[in-house]
């Protein structure tokens, strides 16, 4: 299931997945997919603001605290910035709402 525009939290963390990051640009668009280097050591956390693409393409772009947007239909990409090997990975995200909690893994 897509994320849906709203507040999200971390609720758990896969690893071995790529990364990939669509930098804002001065017009806030974005312009090619590059790495954003180490993110620091919980620099991420802990929420990112969801919003539809303009184009109106089925992708969300998840906002990385004004650095950059990591593309996913329902997580989070990150980098693991405690690991020495540059290992990419992935954190699972949990929307929160008034009724309680739905979880999207």
């Amino acid at each position: 299931m897509p994320l849906e525009s709203g507040t999200y939290t971390i609720s758990s963390v896969s690893s071995n997945t790529p990364l990939g990051v669509l930098p804002f640009d001065n017009d806030g668009g974005s312009s090619e997919p590059a790495s954003i280097g180490t993110l620091g050591e919980h620099d991420t956390a802990p929420k990112w603001k969801i919003v539809r693409d303009s184009s109106g393409k089925d992708i969300y772009h998840i906002y990385l605290k004004d650095v950059g947007r990591a593309v996913s239909q329902d997580h989070l990409l990150w980098a693991d910035p405690s690991k020495n090997d540059d290992k990419k990975g992935v954190w699972n995200v949990q929307y929160q709402e008034h009724h309680g909690k739905h979880i999207y893994t």
